[in-house]
């Protein structure tokens, strides 16, 4: 039943993502909001579905957490989207095994680089 709800929101958001992003750039930082509730209101949940992905991604949560601690301490810099120079960035990954060979890419560019990817 779940799985069938998530595949008619995705549809859905598919179909109006023209208009679903003109309504998050009115809006800037909503799912930001309502996510830190939902985590807020049900943290084990939240701790379980970290747990699970630490569990089954150990070279990803490595990665991830050797960026964020070289970042934290001042040895590496976040630079401008590599695409359109937005100052608001994540690093991606293109291979986990050297966790400090990273491309640092605004959100939609980092989205847009993972889509293709699961499309091939």
């Amino acid at each position: 039943m779940i799985d069938v709800h998530k595949k008619q929101i995705k549809i859905w958001f598919e179909n109006h993502s023209g208009y679903m992003k003109d309504w998050f750039k009115r809006h800037p930082g909503y799912n930001a909001r309502s996510a830190k509730k939902w985590r807020e209101k049900n943290p084990e949940y939240h701790f379980n579905v970290l747990k699970k992905y630490r569990k089954e991604n150990p070279e990803k949560d490595f990665a991830h957490g050797k960026v964020n601690e070289e970042v934290r301490n001042g040895r590496l810099n976040k630079l401008p989207c590599n695409v359109c120079k937005e100052e608001k960035v994540v690093a991606h990954h293109p291979d986990y095994s050297k966790p400090l060979d990273i491309i640092w890419l605004c959100r939609s560019h980092h989205k847009e680089i993972h889509n293709n990817i699961k499309e091939r």
